[in-house]
C-alpha cells in the first residue's frame, strides 16, 4: 500500500512539473495568453505547491509583458497575500516597481524600489535599479532627492554597473536645480573615470544643454562639432548632429541646420527618427525662403504618413503654399491637419494659419471669429491675438470702439510690455480717429519709449505724441481759466491790447486754433505780439509740413522769419534765438548740426521755458546715440513747467536715478527718485527696489524697509525679486524682527533656494529661538561642511531628534577623529538611550586624552560620572571603582551618591543581599535628595523581587509613587501591575498598566504596558477596557511600534467587544508581523469570524478558505475554517456548496475524526 501511494505522489510530482515546463515554454515563446490558461490550470490543481507560486509570478509577468498593467499588478499582489511566505519577494517588488515605472506612477515605484532597498539591499534585483529607482524621482521633479539619494547609492553601491547612469541623472538633476558649478564637477568626474563608457557621450549632451542655459550656444556647436570629429559611436553621432541641427534651429543659422539635417537623412536613411529629419528640415527651408524643397514629396511618402509627426509635416507644407499664394491648396492641408492633430500647439497653428488667408482673402470678420476662437487654446500667445484683432477692427473694419476693447485687454492684462507699447499705439490712434485727443494723448504718454527697441517705431510714437500735444490736445480747463484771468484784468485797466493778446495766447496754446489766432493777430503792434505771431506761424508751418502741403509750409515759414526779424534784438535776443533755433529744427533732419546750438541756448538761457523744451530733444538725441554721460548731465537740468509732458519729466528723472545708482552714488539716485517718487509704482518693479536700496542707503531704513515689504507683497514676476527679497530679509534682521525676517525669505522661489539660502534661513529660525525650524532648513544643505553638519547635530540632538543626532555626529566622527567633542556627544546620547558599552566606548576616548593639568568643568565632570555609571552598567566594576579614584577629587556628594547607586544595581544580578544593603544605606543618607532617595526605593524593590521579597518590594514600589519622577513612577507601576497580576489581583494589576499606557508619553512601557494589559483583560475577558487602553496607544503612537502579538490581541479584544470591522483591520496587520505561523492561522480565522458576524457571508467564505490554503498545516484552524465555510454556505442559501465542503472535509480528515462526524452531522440535518 505504501509503495502504491508513493508511486502515485511520484505521478502526481512529475505531472505537475511537465505541466508547468509547458507552460513557461508558451511564455518564453511569447504566447502569453496561452501560458496565462496552463498557469491558471496549476494553480486551480495544485493550490499549495511552489508551482502554483511561480505560476501566478509568470500570469503577471504575462500581463506586464503584453502592456496589461493592472492585471499584472492584481496577479503580484495576489502572489503576495496568497502566499506571503515566498521566497523570491524581492523579483515581485521589482516587478511591482517596474509596472508602476511603465505607466509613470513614479511615486508608487519609489515605494516597491524603497522595499527591496530597505529589506534586501544585496539583491540582483535592487543593484540592478537603481538607475530606475533614482529616475523614479527624476521624472517627478525631485531633484533634490535624487541628488541626496544619489550620493547615499554611491556609498553603498560603490562599486554597481549602473553607477554612471547614477551620476547622470544627478548631473541632469543639478542642472534642473540651477546648481551649474556642481553639474559641471561631476561631468568632469564622469569624463575622467568613465572616459569609454557611453556616459561620456551623454555627459557631452548634459554639457550642451549647460551652456545653452548659461547663454553660450556658440560653445555648445563647438563641443557638438568637436566630438562630431572624434571616433563617435554611429548611434551617438546621429544623436549629436540632430542636438546641432536643433541648436542651429534655435540660434536662427538655418542654413547650417538644413546642412546638418540633410547629412542626416542622407546618413541615416533607415533611422527611426526619419520624420524628426524631415520634419526640422522642412522647418529650416521655411525659414531659409525654399518653399519649393517644402513642398516636393519626399522619397518615401509612407514614412511620414504613418509618422506621429505626419500633422507638423502637412503644418509645414501649408505655410510654404500660403507663402507662395497659393491659398486654396494651404487651406484644405490645414484642414487636414486639424482633422488628424491631437497636439494643441498643432492645431493652434493651423487655426492661426487659417485666419491669416482669411484676412489675406479680405474676409475680416471670419478671421476676428477664428482668432477669437484660437485665444482659449492652451498654446495661444493671445496678446498677439488680441493685438491682430484689435488691428483688424482699427485698420480694415474701421470699428475704433471695438479696436479700442481688444487692445486694452493686452493693456490691463499680464503681457510683455512690447505687445503693451504696441496697443497703446494703436489705441491712441484710435481715440484720434474718434476725435478724443486727450485719451489719444494719455495712452502715448503711458508708453515707455526707453523700452521701445524698434528705433523706427518708437520715432512714429514719438512724432504723434508731439504732434496731437501740438495741434489737438485741447486744455479747455486752463482755457476758461486764462480767459477769466483776462477778462477780470481787461475790467481793471481796460487795456484792449492786452486782452487781446491773451485772447489769442489762449486760442493758440490752450485751443490749438493757430489759423483763428493767427487772423486776430493780423496787425502785431509790439515785440510780444510779434514774438506770439512767430510761435503761431511757426506752428502753422509745422503742421502744414506733417500734411505735405509744401506751399502753405513755405508760406508760413517765411512769414516766421519775417516776423522775427522785427524783433528789436537787445530786447528780444532769447526769443529770437529760440524762434530761429525751432525754425532751423522744423528745416532739418540732421539732428548732429542743431544739438550743439541747443546746448548753447540752454546755458544762455537756462530760466526759459524753451530752455526745458530743448533739453528734451538733447536727451533724445544723446539717448538715440547711447552717450550716458551726456544725458545724465542734461537730465540734471531739466525742470518741469508746462511746455514739457510731466511723464517725460519723470521718467528722465527715473533714468537719472538709475544711472546714479549704477554709480552707486546712493544720495545723487535718492534725489532724483524722490522727485519721481509719485510715478513709480508697481509698473516699475525693479526701479522700486533700487529706490528702497538708496532710501537705506543714506539712513532711511524705515521707508525702505516699507517699500520692499510693499514690493515683494504685490509683484514677485521682475527679475530682481529674489534680490529683494533678500535685501528685505537682512534689512528686518537687522532691525532684529526675525519672525518677519524668515515669513518674508519663504517668499524665495523653490528653484532659487540654494544651500546658502537655507543656511540663513536657519540662522534667522535660531534668533527666535525657533530650533526645530532651524534644524529643517539645515537638513536642507546638500553640501554640509563640518561646521554645518556639527550645527545639525546639535540642533537634532536639541529638538529630540536623537537618532538623526547620533548619525550626524558619527559622520562627523569619521571626517574628524580627533575632535573630541563628536565622541563626547555620541556618549552622551549613548548614555541616555541606555546603550552604555557605546557610551563608555567613547567617554575612554576623551578620558584617555586628558592631561595632567585638565580643567574639571561642569561638562568633564558629566563625563566622567556618566563613564563610571556605564562601566557599573556593562559589568567593568574593576575599571569604574579605578575611575572613581582618579577622579576623586572632581566628585562631588550627590555625583557618589549616584555611583553607588549604580553600584548597587551592578551587583543585582550576583549578589542580591549586597544590592538590598547599598541601596538602603543610600535611603538613609541621601534624605536631602530626594529624587535619589527614590530611585534607590525602586532599585530596592527590585533586589527585594530577587529575594522573593515581594511585601517588602510592593512597599518600596509604592514609595515611589509619592515621588515627582514621572519616568520612575511608570516603571514602579510596572512592576506593581506584574506583582498585582500574579497574585492573581487582576482589576489592581489593571490599574498600574493603565497608569503607564496613560502617562508614558515616550512609549517606550505603554507599549509593553499595553501588551500586559491586553493579556490581562483576555483572562478576566475585560474586553472593554481593553479596547479603552489601547485606542490611547493607538492615538499616542499609531500601530508602527506594536507588535504582531499585541495587534492580534487589540483585534481579538475589539472581536470580543463586536466592534468587527476595528477587528477586521488590527488582524490583518497583524498578520504579516507575526513570527508565530500558527497564531497567523489564528488571526486569519478571526477575519473569517469578523465577516460571519457582519453577515457578509460571501467575504467569510473567503477569509476561511485562505486558512486551509495557506495554513494547511494547523489541522485545527484549517479544519475549522472549513466547517466555518460550510456554515456561510448554508446561512447564504447556498446548501450543495455546503454539502461539498462538507464532504471534503470528510475526506480531507476521516469521517472518525472530530471534524468528520461534525461534517457528517450537518449535511444529515441539511438533508432532512
Amino acid at each position: 500500500m505504501r509503495k502504491f501511494i508513493v508511486l502515485i505522489l511520484l505521478i502526481i510530482f512529475f505531472g505537475l512539473q511537465a505541466d508547468f515546463n509547458f507552460a513557461r515554454e508558451l511564455f518564453e515563446d511569447g504566447l502569453y495568453e496561452e501560458a496565462i490558461n496552463e498557469f491558471e490550470i496549476i494553480v486551480k490543481l495544485y493550490p499549495t505547491s511552489q508551482e502554483a507560486e511561480r505560476s501566478i509570478f509568470f500570469i503577471a509577468e504575462s500581463y506586464r509583458k503584453q502592456q496589461k498593467y493592472d492585471l499584472a499588478e492584481n496577479n503580484y499582489n495576489r502572489l503576495l497575500s496568497g502566499y506571503p511566505q515566498n521566497s523570491f519577494k524581492d523579483q515581485i517588488y521589482h516587478a511591482l516597481a517596474l509596472v508602476n515605472y511603465n505607466q509613470s506612477e513614479y511615486e508608487a515605484a519609489v515605494s516597491y524600489f524603497d522595499y527591496n532597498l530597505q529589506n534586501y539591499p544585496l539583491s540582483e534585483y535592487t543593484r540592478n535599479s537603481l538607475d530606475l529607482y533614482l529616475s523614479s524621482y527624476y521624472q517627478q521633479g525631485k531633484y533634490n532627492l535624487v541628488v541626496e539619494k544619489g550620493k547615499q547609492l554611491q556609498k553603498d553601491y560603490a562599486d554597481n554597473r549602473n553607477l554612471p547612469e547614477l551620476l547622470l541623472l544627478m548631473t541632469r538633476s543639478y542642472l534642473k536645480l540651477n546648481s551649474l558649478q556642481e553639474a559641471k564637477d561631476l561631468i568632469a568626474r564622469i569624463y575622467s573615470e568613465y572616459p569609454a563608457h557611453n556616459a561620456r557621450w551623454e555627459a557631452i549632451l548634459i554639457e550642451t544643454d549647460l551652456l545653452i542655459k548659461e547663454n553660450r550656444p556658440q560653445e555648445a556647436e563647438r563641443k557638438l562639432a568637436d566630438s562630431l570629429e572624434n571616433s563617435l559611436p554611429r548611434n551617438y553621432e546621429e544623436t549629436f548632429r540632430l542636438k546641432l541641427a536643433d541648436i542651429f534651429l534655435k540660434t536662427a543659422e538655418f542654413a547650417k541646420a538644413v546642412e546638418q539635417l540633410t547629412l542626416l537623412s542622407n546618413k541615416f536613411n533607415h533611422s527611426e527618427k526619419q520624420d524628426q529629419f524631415l520634419v526640422k528640415l522642412n522647418q529650416a527651408y521655411l525659414q531659409t525662403g525654399d518653399y519649393q524643397s517644402v513642398i516636393t514629396p519626399p522619397e518615401n511618402p509612407k514614412m511620414i504618413e504613418n509618422s506621429l509627426l505626419y500633422d507638423e509635416y502637412l503644418l509645414y507644407q501649408a505655410q510654404a503654399y500660403l507663402a507662395l499664394n497659393q491659398h486654396t491648396v494651404a487651406s484644405n492641408l490645414l484642414k487636414k491637419v486639424k482633422e488628424i492633430s491631437n497636439k494643441q500647439e498643432i492645431i493652434y497653428q493651423a487655426g492661426y494659419l487659417e485666419a491669416k488667408i482669411m484676412e489675406r482673402g479680405g474676409r475680416w470678420i471670419e478671421a476676428v471669429k477664428l482668432y477669437q476662437e484660437l485665444i482659449n487654446s492652451e498654446s495661444a500667445v493671445a496678446d498677439e491675438l488680441w493685438l491682430k484683432i484689435g488691428n483688424i477692427y482699427r485698420g480694415n473694419l474701421s470699428n475704433y470702439t471695438k479696436a479700442i476693447y481688444y487692445y486694452d485687454q493686452i493693456i490691463f492684462g499680464n503681457y510683455s510690455s512690447r505687445m503693451r507699447d504696441k496697443a497703446l499705439y494703436n489705441k491712441a490712434l484710435c481715440y484720434e480717429k474718434l476725435g478724443n485727443y486727450d485719451e489719444a494723448v494719455a495712452a502715448l504718454a503711458s508708453i515707455d519709449y526707453s523700452e521701445i527697441a524698434d528705433k523706427n517705431l518708437r520715432y512714429e510714437i514719438q512724432q504723434k505724441y508731439s504732434h496731437l500735444k501740438k495741434f489737438k490736445l485741447q486744455d479747455k480747463d486752463a482755457a476758461l481759466e486764462n480767459f477769466l484771468i483776462a477778462v477780470f484784468a481787461f475790467l481793471n485797466d481796460e487795456n484792449k491790447q492786452e486782452l487781446k493778446y491773451h485772447l489769442v495766447n489762449i486760442l493758440s496754446s490752450d485751443l490749438k486754433n493757430f489759423q483763428l489766432s493767427d487772423e486776430l493777430l493780423s496787425v502785431p503792434s509790439n515785440g510780444q505780439e510779434i514774438y506770439l505771431k512767430a510761435l503761431i506761424n511757426l506752428n502753422l508751418a509745422e503742421k502744414y509740413a506733417e500734411q505735405d502741403n509744401e506751399k502753405l509750409f513755405r508760406q508760413y515759414s517765411s512769414k516766421t522769419l519775417e516776423l522775427v526779424s522785427r524783433l528789436d534784438p537787445a530786447l528780444y535776443a532769447e526769443e529770437i534765438a529760440e524762434i530761429n533755433l525751432k525754425y532751423r529744427i522744423l528745416n532739418s533732419e540732421d539732428e548732429e548740426k542743431y544739438v550743439p546750438d541747443l546746448e548753447n541756448f540752454v546755458k544762455k538761457y537756462p530760466e526759459s521755458q524753451a530752455a526745458d523744451e530743448f533739453l528734451i530733444m538733447i536727451i533724445d538725441y544723446y539717448r538715440e546715440i547711447d552717450a550716458e554721460t551726456n544725458m545724465a548731465t542734461y537730465i540734471t537740468l531739466l525742470k518741469l513747467n508746462e511746455k514739457i509732458d510731466q511723464m517725460e519729466f519723470f521718467r528722465n528723472k527715473i533714468w537719472l536715478a538709475e544711472y546714479y545708482y549704477t554709480k552707486d552714488d546712493d544720495y545723487k539716485a535718492r534725489e532724483n527718485y524722490d522727485q519721481a517718487a509719485d510715478f513709480i509704482d508697481l509698473e516699475y518693479p525693479d526701479v522700486i527696489f533700487h529706490y528702497a536700496v538708496t532710501l537705506d542707503q543714506t539712513g532711511e531704513s524705515e521707508q525702505a524697509v516699507e517699500k520692499l515689504r510693499f514690493l515683494v507683497n504685490n509683484s514677485d514676476s521682475f527679475n530682481n525679486f529674489n534680490t529683494a527679497v533678500e535685501y528685505l530679509v537682512d534689512l528686518l534682521m537687522d532691525k532684529e524682527e526675525f519672525s518677519e525676517a524668515a515669513k518674508y525669505y519663504a517668499y524665495l522661489k523653490p528653484e532659487n533656494r540654494d544651500d546658502s539660502y537655507y543656511l540663513k534661513l536657519s540662522e534667522i529660525y535660531l534668533k527666535i529661538d525657533d530650533k526645530l525650524r532651524a534644524k529643517e532648513a539645515i537638513m536642507q544643505v546638500v553640501e554640509k561642511d563640518e561646521k554645518t553638519l556639527e550645527q545639525l547635530a546639535f540642533l537634532q540632538y536639541e529638538t529630540g531628534d536623537v537618532e538623526m543626532a547620533k548619525y550626524s555626529f558619527n559622520l562627523l566622527k569619521d571626517r574628524n577623529a580627533d575632535n573630541l567633542k563628536y565622541h563626547k556627544m555620541l556618549g552622551r546620547i549613548a548614555f541616555e538611550q541606555e546603550l552604555y558599552l557605546e557610551c563608555a566606548e567613547n567617554y575612554k576616548i576623551i578620558v584617555d586624552a586628558l592631561d595632567e593639568d585638565y580643567t574639571a568643568d561642569e561638562d568633564l565632570k558629566r563625563t566622567i560620572l556618566e563613564n563610571i555609571i556605564s562601566l557599573y552598567r556593562i559589568g567593568n566594576r574593576p575599571k569604574a571603582e579605578a575611575l572613581a579614584k582618579r577622579f576623586k577629587d572632581v566628585l562631588d556628594q550627590k555625583a557618589e551618591d549616584l555611583i553607588q547607586l549604580n553600584e548597587g544595581i551592578y551587583y543585582l544580578d550576583m549578589d542580591e543581599k549586597k544590592a538590598e544593603n547599598i541601596f538602603g544605606k543610600l535611603i538613609k543618607s541621601t534624605v536631602s535628595d530626594h529624587d535619589l532617595r527614590y530611585r534607590a526605593y525602586f532599585w530596592r524593590g527590585v533586589s527585594r523581587i530577587k529575594l522573593n521579597k515581594i511585601a517588602e518590594a510592593e512597599a518600596d514600589f509604592l514609595v515611589v509613587l509619592e515621588s515627582d519622577l514621572q519616568d520612575l513612577i511608570n516603571q514602579a507601576n510596572m512592576k506593581l501591575g506584574t506583582l498585582n497580576f500574579s497574585r492573581e489581583n487582576y482589576e489592581q494589576a489593571l490599574k498600574y498598566y493603565y497608569d503607564v499606557i496613560e502617562n508614558d508619553t515616550t512609549g517606550t512601557l505603554a507599549l509593553d504596558a499595553a501588551t500586559n494589559f491586553a493579556y490581562v483583560c483576555k483572562t478576566i475577558e475585560a474586553w472593554q477596557k481593553a479596547v479603552a487602553a489601547y485606542e490611547i496607544i493607538l492615538e499616542r503612537w499609531g500601530d508602527s511600534e506594536l507588535e504582531g502579538n499585541t495587534l492580534f490581541d487589540i483585534a481579538f479584544c475589539h472581536f470580543r467587544d463586536k466592534r468587527y470591522p476595528d477587528a477586521l483591520e488590527m488582524f490583518e496587520e497583524s498578520i504579516p508581523l507575526l513570527n508565530d505561523r500558527e497564531l497567523a492561522a489564528e488571526a486569519q480565522y478571526w477575519i473569517g469570524e469578523a465577516w460571519f458576524n457582519m453577515a457578509d457571508y460571501e467575504k467569510a467564505i473567503t477569509e476561511f478558505l485562505k486558512v486551509s490554503y495557506n495554513y494547511s498545516e494547523f489541522v485545527h484552524w484549517s479544519a475549522t475554517s472549513e466547517l466555518k465555510a460550510g456554515e456561510a454556505y448554508t446561512k447564504a442559501g447556498e446548501k450543495d456548496k455546503a454539502v461539498r465542503i462538507y464532504e471534503r472535509i470528510i475526506q480531507k480528515y476521516g469521517k472518525n475524526s472530530q471534524w468528520g462526524k461534525e461534517a457528517q452531522f450537518r449535511i444529515s440535518n441539511l438533508n432532512s
